[in-house]
């Protein structure tokens, strides 16, 4: 009696000291990616023949809280990397024993401002990378996607294929309470702090300045670069997306905004100026009109 007394007393001991279990599961991250100018991410969309999975595009020049629509996946890509007007699409790995491996870029219609996919309806077909190993991670260097998988080289995309990227430069990826900003404008990293909190560090030479501190979302979210600015991005269901912008200098974090879709035709971007060279038009109109009849009166004084 005794001992089993003491047994559970020590059993209570320990249930008392264990850590308590967090009051919400961990959202896993929001796959997206960013060059500083273009943004991009996957948010789910439910259809009745299933879940689709949307690849959103928001660019600086926009000019608004907007995004492209600029392709349905069938299922969630494992990466994006994003340099310039092109984003990569790493796959998971499939029962074929690779992970396969897309493109797509962007282009602005110079009349509207609204940018379109290319190639239109589908997307650019790579070779494929091996299945093995966990993807570490995926970036852009020299116009092409690099990636590192657990127990192999950092591999790059050549022109016949995958070669050794051992000799890139490329960084390898911080540890797991840390990771980089995509599209920083100054390097910078995202920090997991205690109570899903966040921070937003820049990286200097001398060591780290924190920036801003947010509450980490409920769902999957990313934090990108866009322009000199941070956005934290969250999926809003049904294939639409949000954004909260964090100020680059006194780390403002503002109200979440939805990003509606981009104008389809001229107003946003090309109203004002339009508008201006008719009103030109017309002005210039009316001058010659009364000049001419100020000549006709003059002509018949005489």
């Amino acid at each position: 009696m005794i001992q089993a007394a003491f047994v559970a007393a020590i059993v209570s001991c320990l249930a008392a000291t264990a850590p308590s279990t967090p009051s919400r599961a961990e959202a896993r991250p929001l796959v997206a990616a960013s060059d500083g100018v273009h943004a991009w991410m996957v948010v789910e969309r439910t259809r009745a023949a299933g879940t689709e999975h949307v690849l959103l595009h928001h660019a600086e020049p926009m000019g608004c809280d907007c995004v492209h629509e600029a392709f349905v996946l069938p299922e969630r890509p494992e990466a994006l990397a994003a340099a310039e007007d092109r984003v990569w699409i790493v796959m998971p790995a499939g029962p074929a024993g690779r992970r396969d491996v897309y493109s797509l870029s962007v282009q602005r219609n110079p009349a509207t401002g609204a940018y379109y996919s290319l190639p239109p309806g589908r997307l650019e077909i790579h070779p494929s990378l091996p299945a093995g190993g966990e993807l570490l991670s995926a970036s852009v260097r020299g116009g092409t996607i690099e990636v590192r998988r657990s127990g192999a080289k950092p591999e790059a995309l050549g022109a016949s294929g995958w070669i050794d990227a051992s000799d890139s430069g490329a960084e390898s990826p911080d540890p797991p309470f840390s990771v980089s900003v995509p599209g920083a404008a100054r390097r910078a990293r995202l920090v997991r702090l205690d109570s899903g909190m966040r921070a937003i560090e820049y990286v200097t030479g001398s060591g780290v300045v924190r920036l801003a501190e947010f509450e980490a979302p409920s769902r999957a979210f990313a934090v990108l670069g866009v322009g000199d600015r941070f956005g934290i991005f969250v999926p809003t269901g049904e294939g639409g997306a949000a954004v909260r912008w964090v100020d680059p200098v006194d780390g403002t974090v503002a109200p979440q905004q939805v990003l509606e879709p981009q104008p389809a035709d001229a107003t946003t971007w090309v109203c004002l100026p339009v508008l201006a060279v008719m009103a030109a038009g017309a002005f210039a109109g009316l001058a010659a009109r009364r000049f001419l009849r100020l000549k006709s009166s003059v002509a018949e004084r005489r």
